[in-house]
């Protein structure tokens, strides 16, 4: 077999195994599980409501790290203040 005509055949297999939905999944190496766990989370959402999910999870993370410094900032203070 030609080497072209062996691309070709590569290519092709490729492009079918992403026109299929699973093996497109295992194709990008996307786990079952995490195939899962993303139509589970992500699954009835529309892409709007996605991106405000998103939103939501990043200004809440924000706020706990803004929180958990705030917590060390109390924390040297009582130790400061035991000090004297």
């Amino acid at each position: 077999m030609l080497e072209s005509q062996k691309r070709e055949k590569e290519d092709s297999d490729e492009r079918n195994a992403i026109q299929s939905g699973e093996d497109h999944w295992h194709f990008e190496g996307v786990g079952v599980q995490d195939q899962y766990r993303w139509r589970r989370k992500y699954g009835g959402l529309s892409v709007s409501e996605s991106r405000r999910l998103k939103d939501l999870e990043k200004e809440n993370s924000r706020l706990k790290r803004l929180l958990a410094e705030r917590d060390i900032e109390i924390d040297v203070m009582k130790d400061q203040l035991s000090k004297n």
